[in-house]
């Protein structure tokens, strides 16, 4: 069903607009009134709870649907820092702070691996060129292994481009924090505390 059809209004729709299309129309189908309809009262709820929110809204004008817009892999792997941080109680303080280090010693652990696979495959090359006979099993195995590299090697690179991202996503949180502060856990010691993200600049 379409959303703005539900509640009876364009596309280009403002949020007020939306906004008094819902009340008018949750008035009419409230389930306590004459003209009430619970399901299409629901119907309508949802539709409000859905447009009413920017990033729901962008989700559902992409993609016709209601559902959870899917994780990003850098918003899985920021996860995945938040998560190892706190379990090996690594980081006391500016919690973003301490991802963005986290983030930048992967980028570098994995600079160091297509350091080595480099070095590995001009190896393997050499060793290539030496052959003079074609078509034996120690070409075939020499060119198996460079392949393996070559793919290895654009799995590292994917890896940083995910780690950027993570890195992306970390900067968006620290440019908005004076101006739009948003709740935020900032970890001193063992200890967990809610702030605001402009809380993240605070010394004490």
């Amino acid at each position: 069903m379409d959303l703005y059809k539900l509640l009876g209004i364009k596309r280009k729709a403002t949020k007020k607009e939306i906004k008094n299309a819902y009340r008018s129309a949750a008035q009419k189908y409230h389930p306590d009134k004459e003209t009430g309809d619970t399901e299409k009262y629901h119907a309508i709820s949802q539709a409000y709870e859905t447009l009413s929110d920017p990033e729901k809204r962008e989700h559902y004008d992409d993609t016709g649907s209601t559902e959870d817009k899917p994780k990003s892999t850098a918003e899985m792997r920021l996860a995945e820092i938040f998560n190892y941080l706190i379990s090996k109680e690594l980081f006391d303080g500016n919690i973003i702070d301490q991802c963005l280090v986290q983030s930048e010693k992967i980028i570098q652990q994995i600079n160091g691996q297509i350091l080595n696979h480099v070095q590995h495959t001009t190896r393997l090359e050499k060793q290539l060129g030496r052959i003079k006979a074609k078509d034996n099993i120690y070409e075939n195995v020499l060119e198996d292994q460079i392949r393996s590299i070559s793919n290895a090697l654009s799995q590292c690179q994917k890896e940083i481009d995910i780690n950027q991202e993570v890195k992306k996503l970390l900067r968006e949180y620290t440019d908005t924090a004076i101006n739009e502060p948003k709740p935020m856990f900032v970890i001193r010691g063992s200890q967990m505390e809610v702030g605001t993200s402009s809380s993240w600049y605070s010394d004490n």
